[in-house]
């Protein structure tokens, strides 16, 4: 997604498949709840480069996905914004 607005036709379905939903929208952001975290560093790499790719605001504050990584094992929710 390059914006919240993206999200919206299903370009979020990869991480829909990892067992996230969306549980909240707002104006520039997208809160996902998240039924199945990754549980260790290798798949939780793979979900924050997922991230990432459709969250274009990471790489606009310098966070990379191996950045990222341990925040997401276990994380029941993941969040994603726009400036």
């Amino acid at each position: 997604c390059r914006n919240a607005n993206d999200c919206r036709h299903g370009h979020a379905r990869p991480l829909g498949d990892r067992g996230a939903y969306v549980t909240g929208i707002g104006f520039a952001s997208l809160v996902l709840t998240v039924a199945r975290p990754p549980t260790d560093a290798t798949n939780a790499l793979a979900v924050a480069r997922e991230l990432s790719a459709w969250c274009s605001t990471y790489a606009e504050f310098e966070m990379t996905s191996e950045l990222i990584t341990p925040d997401l094992i276990g994380a029941s929710m993941w969040y994603c914004w726009w400036d």
